[in-house]
């Protein structure tokens, strides 16, 4: 049976296997230029930043919805955290 835990865990995109995150870059740069290689150390490296970023946008997102003293997080305040650092 899961439980729930009562701390914070940090959700990322660990679940995801590196060759499925390697095909959408691959995918997502086919779609803006052709005949882009990319190393397997820069596919980690973005794979790992991406993870960061996304970390950090929904610990502002958690924040935002704590303010408002909300239980839930919603699209506001997933657009108030902003995409800045």
């Amino acid at each position: 049976m899961a439980r729930k835990s009562s701390k914070p865990t940090k959700r990322d995109l660990k679940g995801l296997p590196q060759a499925s995150f390697d095909r959408v870059v691959r995918e997502i740069a086919a779609s803006r230029k052709s005949n882009l290689q990319f190393e397997g150390k820069a596919l980690a490296a973005l794979k790992e930043a991406s993870e960061q970023m996304l970390h950090e946008r929904f610990e502002r997102t958690q924040a935002n919805a704590d303010m408002c003293k909300k239980q839930g997080i919603t699209l506001e305040h997933f657009a108030a955290a902003g995409t800045d650092a």
